[in-house]
């Protein structure tokens, strides 16, 4: 299970609330990216890129698996860590298809073959 602190704050406000329904994440600070979704699994968030692996976040943060995260005006490091299992994997699609289930334009390339290789847990980094 990963903690949620935010360190550039030095506060304990939670980085990735659970009601957060988005956050930006870029490969490098400041966090300058644009808005990404992710999705819980358990206490664990899971990201994807719509794109697949020529998204240019995700080329860019998994050059060092390394990114950072702004959510609800916390902005921390993270460590990103690509996850093949299977059952992860069918976990995080229906985490998507639950929240986008009224927006069939966004959920299908997030549930996408090309989407679902790109699958990265996001762990607050230190």
């Amino acid at each position: 299970m990963t903690t949620w602190h935010g360190t550039a704050t030095n506060s304990t406000q939670s980085a990735t609330p659970r009601n957060c329904t988005s956050a930006a994440i870029g490969a490098t600070a400041p966090c300058a990216a644009g808005y990404r979704s992710g999705s819980w699994v358990a206490d664990d968030l899971y990201v994807r890129s719509a794109f697949g692996p020529d998204g240019g976040w995700y080329r860019n943060a998994m050059r060092d698996n390394t990114a950072r995260i702004r959510a609800d005006g916390v902005e921390t490091d993270v460590t990103l860590h690509l996850t093949n299992d299977p059952a992860t994997n069918a976990a995080v699609e229906a985490a998507y298809k639950a929240k986008y289930r009224n927006q069939p334009a966004a959920l299908e390339p997030m549930v996408a073959n090309t989407a679902a290789e790109t699958t990265v847990r996001l762990d607050a980094a230190g």
